[in-house]
């Protein structure tokens, strides 16, 4: 299956997720291509004055996973900006993932997955269920592969 991974991230975090999740699906055989969501113009929570310059094609990818950092409680509007530009995504698989700080899904993780969970379903996707990804200052890395397993099981069924 050849996967995408599209993402924002301003941290690292973000991508360090696309990354654990990334490595899980290669071991298990399949393609996958991370690309990283750029911008000009200043990027500020709940703001779309800025351009996206690097949007990913996506009909190349059988299934595709979303990754935003949680800004404001709720998704990094990079990430909305983008997924209100998709014209459709019939047929495709999709899973979204939110990265944040705090251990509390109600700070944003549940706002940002159901965000985009709304806006991939519009799309015509087929949604499975987002992850929340608590990061912190530092990654638990038993924690992190057990998100990323989670991850690739829920994309390749």
């Amino acid at each position: 299956m050849n996967i995408g991974i599209i993402v924002y991230s301003q941290t690292g975090h973000t991508v360090a997720v696309a990354r654990a999740v990334a490595d899980i699906l290669r071991k298990k055989g399949h393609d996958v291509d991370i690309q990283l969501l750029r911008t000009k113009g200043a990027v500020k929570p709940r703001n779309s004055g800025f351009t996206i310059v690097n949007p990913p094609e996506l009909d190349e990818f059988d299934a595709l996973i979303f990754g935003t950092p949680v800004w404001a409680f709720t998704a990094a509007p990079v990430v909305i900006k983008f997924l209100k530009s998709i014209e459709t995504l019939k047929g495709k698989k999709t899973l979204p993932f939110a990265v944040k700080g705090l251990p509390f899904n109600w700070t944003g993780g549940n706002q940002a997955i159901n965000r985009m969970t709304e806006m991939l379903v519009l799309n015509g996707a087929d949604v499975c269920e987002g992850e929340i990804v608590h990061y912190g200052i530092k990654p638990n890395e038993e924690k992190m592969q057990a998100l990323a397993s989670r991850i690739s099981e829920k994309i390749i069924g």
